[in-house]
């Protein structure tokens, strides 16, 4: 690298998303710059600035947890070819912005410089000054280049620089973006700008931006305007008629989707991975079950009235072997997790070999290496989303599946992963991201409060159909996703079914 010259120095944490994290910049383990949003850095070189350079992330949601990048050596050198570059060097410039073309020549000493330009129109001009100040236009488009030459010695010049390509548009409507980037201050109208600089739009409806930069500030026209529709990200649930843990071959059962909430006319969609597809119906009755019926069912419901409006999905476990592996140890043993939790899923059996698969809220299958590391018969998730996962054997059987959710909120609640055998005694908790609770803890079923107090647990000392719903907690105004608790009677022997949890989204 070359006095003169510039590069940009990216920082990529390799985990989470890029807005998970503020970034600072170091040189020489002395800090060039603090904690920033941004994860990238323009430094002009120069001689001095050979060195080691590094890279530091915090996290946002925990101010704890820094992550360092390897060290980058530069080694500047003095060029006697002249650099030149743009302020600013935004890629794209609008008419009616200030541009300055700056020619640097790194040779050191006191020598005095005359600079030759080459201008987009093939012109050549002698300027006493190392740098060109542009009303941009249209017009001013093209490429640029310098030299420069030694006003004490004739013969003494240096080489031409490289070209630079100047872009100026007539058009000044910049692309409705959900997050400000670099120099870009997007003003959107009918939505939230939150903390953390993500823009949430609360409601259908028309919406447009605009965009500004500079100094003085320098706004773009109005672009043009989008329609947006309401997404629902509220969950089915998806449960077995009757809800017995073991049925016989041949016998009759009834998957149902069921979608809580607002009386709202839903049409209904299936996925399966076994070899019936149910119909698009709210209900799937089996009248006689078979090996050939064992499979993972997924629902999930599409507005009536708006058919781009749809749930998330949620699936139900029917599994028709008389031996199956269990999918039942989860560390932490609870349905959710804060994001970035690392959460462990064991598969155990009559098996040596196993893969973890998942099915992730967006409606992809994946393997456990995928989304974390999958050890013999243990999978590590490091990273995830909302998923459905299950064990595989080699033999092609399936486990139980077992829903992991993943809350980006600073509550969450406490619940069973399985079911809950009748007349069993289970407690519902509430769990913060940070420190501890000094202040009442409500408990809700379907949206109702069932218990307001200073205790930190929920407690069915005798469980019964009558408890089956969906459960959240609420302290201090920080409210937990619901996740569905639900039950079952163990009269039944042979072929076990295995019921999920499904956990239910506000939309």
């Amino acid at each position: 690298l070359f006095a003169g010259e510039s590069v940009t120095f990216f920082c990529d944490m390799r985990e989470g998303n890029a807005t998970d994290w503020l970034y600072k910049f170091n040189w020489n383990a002395q800090e060039m710059v603090h904690f920033s949003k941004s994860r990238s850095y323009l430094l002009y070189l120069t001689a001095e600035l050979s060195g080691n350079y590094q890279c530091i992330g915090r996290h946002n949601g925990l101010k704890d947890f820094t992550k360092r990048s390897n060290n980058l050596t530069l080694s500047i050198s003095v060029s006697n070819k002249a650099v030149v570059s743009l302020d600013p060097s935004w890629p794209l410039i609008f008419s009616g912005e200030k541009i300055t073309v700056r020619c640097q020549i790194s040779l050191g000493g006191s020598t005095e410089w005359e600079y030759e330009w080459s201008k987009p129109d093939s012109s050549t001009v002698l300027a006493n000054d190392a740098y060109l100040n542009l009303n941009a236009s249209v017009i001013s488009s093209g490429s640029y280049r310098c030299m420069g030459k030694n006003k004490q010695e004739l013969y003494s010049v240096t080489e031409w620089s490289d070209v630079i390509t100047l872009t100026v548009s007539g058009k000044k409507v910049l692309l409705c973006l959900y997050k400000a980037q670099g120099q870009h201050f997007i003003t959107f109208y009918k939505v939230v700008l939150h903390s953390d600089g993500q823009i949430g739009v609360s409601q259908e409806g028309d919406y447009w931006c605009r965009g500004g930069r500079g100094n003085p500030f320098y706004y773009t026209d109005y672009s043009d305007v989008i329609s947006i529709k309401k997404t629902v990200r509220n969950r089915p649930a998806v449960t077995l008629h009757p809800n017995w843990p073991e049925v016989y071959s041949g016998e009759t059962i009834t998957l149902k989707c069921e979608i809580p909430g607002e009386d709202t006319e839903w049409d209904y969609e299936w996925a399966t991975s076994s070899s019936h597809q149910p119909p698009n119906q709210n209900e799937y009755k089996i009248n006689s079950v078979f090996t050939s019926h064992h499979g993972h069912y997924w629902c999930k419901g599409r507005m009536r009235s708006a058919q781009q409006n749809s749930t998330m999905w949620t699936s139900v476990t029917l599994n028709c072997d008389v031996e199956h592996p269990s999918a039942g140890w989860i560390s932490p043993n609870r349905v959710q997790h804060f994001i970035y939790d690392s959460v462990t899923l064991n598969c155990s059996g009559n098996s040596s070999q196993w893969r973890v698969m998942t099915f992730t809220q967006h409606g992809y299958l994946r393997k456990c290496g995928d989304l974390g590391i999958m050890t013999e018969s243990t999978c590590n998730l490091r990273w995830f989303q909302d998923t459905v996962s299950w064990c595989e054997s080699e033999s092609g059987q399936f486990s139980n599946g077992i829903n992991i959710t993943a809350s980006y909120t600073d509550v969450i609640l406490l619940s069973p992963v399985h079911p809950v055998n009748e007349g069993d005694s289970v407690a519902l908790g509430c769990k913060l991201r940070t420190g501890n609770f000094n202040s009442t803890v409500a408990f809700y079923k379907n949206g109702k409060l069932i218990q307001n107090d200073d205790r930190e647990k929920l407690n069915i000392p005798a469980v019964s159909k009558s408890d089956e719903g969906f459960y959240k907690c609420d302290y201090s105004g920080h409210e937990s996703p619901e996740s569905w608790m639900s039950w079952y009677v163990t009269d039944s022997p042979a072929v076990p079914v295995a019921l999920l949890l499904a956990q239910k989204i506000k939309g």
